[in-house]
């Protein structure tokens, strides 16, 4: 009531709500543990799967609801019950991969303990502090702003933020292959990072630049009404903000698979004071629009720090990083071209017809000025199984 400022009429459902999410979380920590263990022997597939159903689940379900007349309570409801069946499917497949897996015959207690503590210590820590840093600065906005204010910029940061799908599938399947590989040799994880790095860069920047230069008239196609005026801005510095965090994404895992999370941990620990100033600062000043500034300045100062941690404590040679070279050489083209584009308005039919083509032109040259045949070769034999 006082925090939030959530009108009075809705401060009943609200705690309500709340308190049937807060039922939830230990589902969700159950979950988190048994969908490690697909994840730990690669098998993405049954992992993906888990995380999919939940999705379409959750907000098929959430629409549904919305269609027929119910509200945030009933979904709130549905969300604990897509949390159980999830933490119970976990844990049906983890049994399956490992058929002797029982709570009754836990073995060597001690020792698994004391590796839990000094390594899950400083991953608990991250995880802690992670929901701080993501909704940090939507309770500063709803504070110092009104309602309204903060519709206008939390629905482009949920658009945004939903791109980090894409960092997160690449980490998820990069940590386990980097710590098979820590056991034999420290080269071959450098050139693992490299290569995610590069990629990462290679998917993430024209989508961020795309986004950021016409979003205006994306969000005149979805929502229309206000948003292009309100949130237009918002969506732009969002945009680029998610490149930067999806960039930072990759030396933080890493460091976790050399088993260094401590070192991410402490940069995440050190960005919370660092964040609640820019908030404060800039929120109260410039509203919206500087809550989305703090997040993007707060990404520029940590992730370029965590990369040269990660560099360091990889101890790899500047051979392979040619390719993201390459890869900036490459975005700079695009944004260039964009950006002239972006001068002159355009019919959203002709300007989706003219980025549609700069992506097809993005991905040819990607394919053969910025990747090597080893990585060429990978993609290709990925394709050959999926289709």
């Amino acid at each position: 009531g006082g925090l939030l400022t959530i009108p009075v009429y809705l401060q009943s459902e609200a705690q309500h709500s709340f308190y049937w999410v807060a039922l939830a979380v230990p589902f969700v920590m159950l979950q988190g543990a048994f969908r490690a263990v697909p994840m730990a022997v690669q098998r993405f597939d049954l992992f993906n799967l888990m995380l999919g159903l939940g999705g379409v689940f959750q907000w098929a379900g959430s629409l549904l609801l919305v269609l027929i007349g119910k509200g945030l309570l009933e979904i709130a409801l549905l969300t604990l019950a897509i949390r159980v069946l999830g933490a119970l499917a976990a844990y049906w497949i983890a049994k399956s991969l490992f058929p002797d897996l029982s709570f009754k015959r836990i073995r060597r207690v001690r020792e698994t303990v004391k590796k839990l503590v000094s390594f899950g210590g400083w991953l608990t820590v991250s995880q802690l502090v992670s929901p701080v840093t993501r909704y940090l600065d939507r309770v500063f906005v709803v504070s110092y702003q009104s309602l309204k204010m903060f519709t206008y910029y939390a629905v482009p940061y949920e658009a945004i933020t939903k791109l980090g799908v894409i960092p997160l599938s690449l980490s998820s399947a990069l940590f386990p292959a980097m710590s098979e590989r820590d056991g034999t040799s420290r080269s071959s994880v450098h050139v693992l990072y490299i290569r995610t790095l590069n990629l990462m860069v290679l998917i993430m920047l024209p989508m961020s630049l795309v986004l950021a230069l016409f979003s205006r008239e994306i969000l005149q196609f979805w929502l229309g009404g206000e948003f292009p005026a309100m949130s237009g801005t918002v969506f732009s510095i969002l945009a680029i903000a998610a490149f930067v965090q999806a960039v930072g994404f990759v030396p933080v895992t890493a460091l976790q698979a050399v088993g260094r999370p401590d070192i991410a941990t402490k940069f995440y620990l050190a960005e919370i004071p660092l964040y609640v100033l820019l908030c404060l600062l800039l929120i109260p000043s410039y509203g919206i629009e500087g809550a989305a500034w703090a997040w993007l300045i707060r990404l520029a100062i940590i992730v370029p720090a965590i990369l040269f941690a990660a560099h360091n404590v990889l101890k790899g040679g500047m051979t392979e990083s040619r390719s993201i070279v390459r890869v900036i050489i490459l975005n700079a083209f695009l944004s260039a071209g964009l950006l002239l584009v972006s001068i002159k308005p355009l019919a959203f039919g002709t300007l989706a017809g003219v980025i549609a083509v700069s992506m097809v032109f993005y991905v040819f040259v990607s394919w053969f000025y910025c990747l090597d045949e080893k990585d060429r070769s990978v993609i290709k034999r990925s394709f050959a199984r999926h289709l």
